[in-house]
This record gives C-alpha cells, structure tokens and sequence, in this order.
C-alpha cells in the first residue's frame, strides 16, 4: 500500500490480463486501458522509479530501454534479447510468468532504496553507452562516409 502502480495497456488480452486486478480495486492501482504516446511516456518516466515489464514477448524491450535512458531501472521477464540491453547491474531479470520473482524484486528494492539508485544510474549509463547517438547512428553515418 506504500507504492503506487500505474499500469498501462490495451489489447485482446487486456481483460484476461487485468480483470482479476480490476475486481479488487485496489486504490494505489491504477489501470488504463490505453497506450501512451512518446510525450506521456517521457512524463510518466519523470514521475517514476521502476518500469515494470512482464512480457511475454520481446516487443517491450525498445520501451524498456526508454524507460532505462531515462532513469528508471526495469524488472522484466529473462525472454528473448533482454540479457543483451539489460543485467542486473541496471535491471531485475526474472523468469517468464514468474510473477512472484517480480513481486520480490519490487520489495527488495523497496527495503534496499542503496540498490534502487545505484540500478537506476547504470541503467542511464548502459543505455547511453550501448544505445546511445555516439554508438548507433554515428556508428552508422561512419560507415556510410567510409
């Protein structure tokens, strides 16, 4: 009752995804069945800590990473290229459907507020450093003028 989680998303699945969670009506919950543009995710990432991201499918990391650029550290599921944007150094890897390895990685860094900060600032530098200006696109304007 201490966090607040904004949860956001829509789609075929939402209900089967949500409804159980809607039912309980939590009052730090706060569903929204809707995607955000890129300006309402950079203002949700300023008010923020952790993104959350249990995926099933690796289509979430570019948002992951956003979220990693800005400041945030991420707890997601261990799928597909996670592992090569994200360790735990700057992020919290747990199995697939695993939703009590996510819950005990939220406590954890609750309780370890040290860790919090010390994941939240390598997962801006990891994010620059392995996806930032200097290593994509001038990488690749280099190649082109070579």
């Amino acid at each position: 009752s201490k966090l607040i989680f904004e949860l956001y998303g829509d789609g075929e699945l939402f209900e089967e995804n949500f409804g159980e969670l809607k039912k309980r009506n939590y009052p730090n919950v706060h569903i929204h069945k809707e995607f955000l543009s890129q300006d309402q995710m950079k203002e949700l990432f300023k008010e923020n800590g952790i993104f959350l991201s249990p995926t099933r499918m690796d289509s979430h990391q570019v948002t992951s990473s956003e979220a990693m650029s800005s400041g945030m550290t991420v707890i997601t599921c261990n799928i597909g290229p996670m592992s090569e944007f994200m360790d735990e150094e700057c992020a919290s890897l747990f199995e697939g459907e695993n939703y009590f390895m996510m819950a005990e990685e939220i406590e954890y860094l609750y309780y370890h507020p040290e860790e919090f900060l010390k994941k939240c600032k390598n997962a801006k530098e990891r994010a620059e450093k392995q996806c930032g200006y200097k290593n994509t696109i001038q990488k690749e304007i280099d190649l082109i003028l070579q």
